[in-house]
């Protein structure tokens, strides 16, 4: 048994939202079983102004990360 750890952060920015449109995501239950309270790839990402990192961390699986990592681990312990 082994286990790969690592973190992969996505900062993001949306813009502020006005009435009307204030409630309007939260109305179609976009929140819902969503980790960070929003669905990018939905409406509300109609809201995002600017993500600085990798769009499938947002979305809900870093797989370039992943598999960065998995080809490192693979370098590491390949026999020669």
């Amino acid at each position: 048994f082994f286990a790969i750890v690592y973190v992969a952060l996505s900062p993001q920015s949306m813009n502020l939202l006005i009435s009307p449109f204030s409630s309007f995501p939260a109305n179609l239950g976009d929140w819902h079983d969503k980790a960070g309270g929003y669905g990018i790839q939905s409406v509300a990402g109609a809201f995002v102004k600017t993500i600085n990192g990798d769009y499938y961390t947002v979305v809900g699986f870093p797989i370039q990360r992943l598999s960065e990592k998995l080809c490192e681990w693979i370098q590491i312990h390949a026999q020669p």
